[in-house]
């Protein structure tokens, strides 16, 4: 399931996704008009989307909360909007999280100067220079008394590779080994980054979580949770092994297991001729 943190890169990347099939870019330069027009009205209600993020001050406080972005994405890829949208995030954190307006000279200087273990993997030399630049850093902002949420937007973003950019762990680990040099921020952390960014029951199913369906389980069909609880153990790793199994369970009949738990009284079964739904009719006479 996707991190709340992630919700505006998701938006963005559809944004960008519909717009070549929209347009019929790359990949999409052989699809038929129709289907394109299709994609249209699905841009249509993207837009609509799009719009209420304005209100949403929560998925861009994540956002800003990742060490690797802060307000850089921001800036790139709403810059008429990012003054705006930043006041309101101010006041969104400082409304949510009022120790966060707090004035404090000190806090950075004592903060970074503490000493830590190196972490696994680093050289010496290059845990020293991080050392080094931290006690930089708080010297330069020590005589400035700013909140500890102005230090975060004043400060850099780190740098990153790919392993680092993919790595699903990392914005909850670099949390918890910060949580001492940031201590108002990782609570608001804690509180932001457990949120996640989607409840939607196919995402669910696939995330691994123990609650296949959600609260919203009844909505499925029978034939609908069977293909998709199929799909997801033809998609998991563990389950590779058994194909032919799967397989014949894709072609079983669900008619069996009407009364299950995934049945759904408006099911009728039957078949399509037409558009018109046919069902099956079954008489029972009495005494036989």
């Amino acid at each position: 399931m996707p991190q709340i943190s992630q919700s505006l890169d998701i938006y963005w990347d559809l944004e960008a996704l519909l717009d070549d099939v929209v347009e019929g870019v790359g990949d999409f330069s052989d699809l038929d008009m129709s289907i394109r027009n299709a994609f249209s009205k699905g841009k249509a209600k993207h837009v609509t989307y799009m719009k209420k993020l304005d209100d949403q001050m929560m998925l861009f406080a994540a956002h800003i909360l990742d060490p690797r972005y802060k307000t850089h994405q921001l800036e790139m890829m709403i810059p008429d909007q990012y003054s705006e949208i930043m006041a309101k995030v101010k006041k969104y954190f400082r409304t949510e999280w009022p120790e966060l307006a707090t004035l404090d000279a000190t806090n950075s200087s004592m903060s970074q100067s503490r000493p830590a273990e190196r972490p696994q993997g680093v050289s010496i030399a290059q845990w020293r220079a991080i050392q080094m630049k931290k006690a930089k850093e708080a010297e330069a902002g020590a005589a400035i008394p700013i909140s500890e949420l102005e230090r975060w937007f004043a400060t850099s973003r780190i740098e990153f590779d790919e392993s680092i950019a993919k790595s699903p762990d990392f914005l909850r680990k670099w949390w918890k080994e910060h949580k001492e040099e940031w201590p108002l921020l990782a609570a608001a952390a804690r509180d932001l980054l457990s949120v996640p960014g989607s409840e939607v029951d196919v995402e669910r199913l696939f995330s691994g979580c123990r609650d296949e369906f959600g609260i919203r389980r009844h909505a499925l069909k029978a034939d609908t949770a069977r293909v998709l609880t199929l799909l997801r153990s033809a998609y998991t790793q563990e389950d590779k092994i058994d194909q032919a199994l799967i397989k014949a369970a894709m072609e079983y009949d669900i008619l069996p297991f009407a009364n299950s738990i995934i049945w759904r009284p408006d099911h009728i079964p039957g078949m399509l001729v037409n558009g018109m739904n046919i069902p099956s009719l079954f008489v029972y006479v009495k005494g036989l």
